[in-house]
């Protein structure tokens, strides 16, 4: 167990280590744009990253979860070749697609996406730019999984980070230097969107053995497409509140809550490294079952203490942060940054519920539990909104990603799969205390930069006490030694 753990452990790192210079970055600029940039500039963005969001996955015709399925069902480099390739030609003819039909239609986009009268931005120009900027990305979708498939993670990685860095680069030229406002953020995402789809071409595509197939780009839409729903719900969940945001309260309000959801977004450093290097993890295990189900369980355990630490850490740290790297007109956006962090946190231990789904080949049915949660968290958006705002935007973020974990779960024992045993002596009475804290700093209040300081110090130390207590001797004894061992290793190679 533990060399399995280890090795999901050294993927999920290098996933996540480039990626966390990157958001550093943009955390650091973050002063930077909110002084070039208003709200109502964000809330523009938003409702573009939106669109771009509903769309790539509508488009990318369920590849991403097909594409998996069939290429591991035969270890055979031959048909493999052929997965990635054929897949590369579907997601182009259909990109393509979508770029014409949006060019077309630009300017029924803009009115319904920001109404009849939209603010005075050049909205049919960025329309049309989001979506080039969505086909591009739909279009490296199959080389970069091609990438992760292989546990090719380093090459993954590098082409990812250079990808992120070079957008953050060129918003901040085209914001400070050039003055290009909203327009400058979608441009500069898709330059850097191009420059991914040459690297993945140059790094993947062009050293696999060109095969196209017609059965297996049946296969792959046989099980893509009926993915369309489940993909769209889970995006209802995360991205729909800010639709709902801009018709209950207006494009100010969607900017607060996006600078909020961002810097809640910097917890996907983690979990976006982990989820990345899941997939595949647990796809190696899928011959030999009954192997798997101590080590998920433990990999449960470790995540929701671990990473549910780090997630903590967005609620309890939100106000001080605000305070300090935003101008005064955002510092109300500190409460959707944790909602935001526990999303995505709650997005992966999903992803880990969801492995049994795929053992037992019923990916079918992942509609049923998340359009269940998309209906509801649709339900609380427009509940909560008008009374609680952004707050109640983020509020129902939180509880309709937490629907879909809790239905998952049911499900997972309904249709008897593969038995976990999830250690809940230990997951329940830190979700207890995950659950008090957030609470309690999402609550409004007025106190001084100091005071939120001193509360931000003292929560994160019951924490810390907290997850040392959750622990064995044992599982501290270990992550002593290989912080240890790396440390040396470090040492030694300088």
């Amino acid at each position: 167990m533990r060399s399995d753990i280890l090795r999901l452990g050294r993927s999920t790192l290098i996933y996540g280590i480039g990626q966390v210079l990157v958001r550093l970055v943009s955390l650091l600029l973050l002063p930077v744009f909110t002084s070039y940039l208003t709200p109502l500039d964000y809330g523009v963005s938003s409702i573009l990253g939106v669109l771009i969001f509903f769309v790539t996955p509508v488009f990318a015709l369920g590849i991403s979860g097909a594409i998996g399925v069939v290429y591991f069902e035969r270890s055979d480099p031959r048909r493999q070749s052929a997965t990635i390739w054929t897949a590369l030609a579907l997601v182009t003819v259909s990109a393509g697609s979508l770029v014409a039909i949006g060019a077309l239609n630009a300017d029924h986009l803009v009115t319904l996406l920001f109404g009849e009268t939209p603010p005075t931005y050049d909205l049919e120009y960025l329309v049309v730019l989001a979506l080039l900027t969505a086909g591009m990305s739909i279009v490296s979708l199959p080389m970069l999984l091609s990438l992760q498939l292989a546990e090719r993670a380093k090459s993954f990685v590098a082409i990812t980070v250079a990808s992120a860095g070079l957008s953050i680069l060129l918003s901040l030229v085209f914001i400070v230097v050039f003055s290009r406002g909203v327009a400058g953020f979608i441009e500069a995402g898709a330059i850097a969107q191009a420059v991914t789809l040459l690297l993945a071409t140059w790094v993947s595509i062009l050293r696999i053995p060109f095969r196209l197939d017609v059965d297996i780009a049946f296969a792959l839409l046989r099980l893509g497409i009926p993915l369309l729903p489940t993909f769209i719900a889970a995006l209802v969940i995360q991205q729909a509140n800010k639709y709902l945001l801009q018709a209950i309260e207006g494009l100010d309000a969607v900017g607060l809550y996006t600078i909020g959801f961002n810097l809640g977004m910097l917890s996907a450093l983690i979990i976006s490294a982990f989820t990345n290097a899941w997939f595949p993890f647990f796809s190696s295990f899928m011959e030999r079952q009954s192997a798997a189900a101590p080590v998920i369980a433990r990999i449960m355990t470790y995540y929701v203490v671990g990473v549910g630490s780090l997630s903590l850490m967005f609620f309890i740290w939100a106000r001080p942060v605000a305070l300090v790297m935003l101008q005064p007109r955002f510092h109300d956006a500190f409460a959707s940054v944790g909602p935001s962090a526990a999303a995505q946190f709650l997005l992966g231990a999903h992803s880990i519920l969801s492995a049994t789904m795929y053992f037992a080949k019923d990916v079918r049915y992942a509609i049923v539990i998340q359009g269940a949660a998309a209906i509801l968290s649709i339900a609380l958006n427009l509940a909560l909104i008008p009374l609680l705002g952004t707050r109640g935007a983020a509020i129902a973020l939180i509880l309709g990603v937490l629907s879909m974990v809790i239905v998952q779960l049911a499900w997972n024992r309904y249709r008897d799969y593969l038995a976990i045993p999830y250690e809940g002596r230990r997951i329940l009475p830190f979700a207890v205390l995950y659950v008090a804290l957030a609470a309690l700093f999402l609550v409004g209040r007025d106190f001084p930069l100091w005071l939120e300081l001193v509360a931000s110090v003292v929560s994160s130390a019951v924490v810390a006490i907290a997850v040392l207590a959750l622990t064995t001797a044992s599982e501290r004894a270990t992550a002593r030694e290989i912080i240890l061992s790396r440390v040396r290793g470090g040492t030694t190679q300088a």
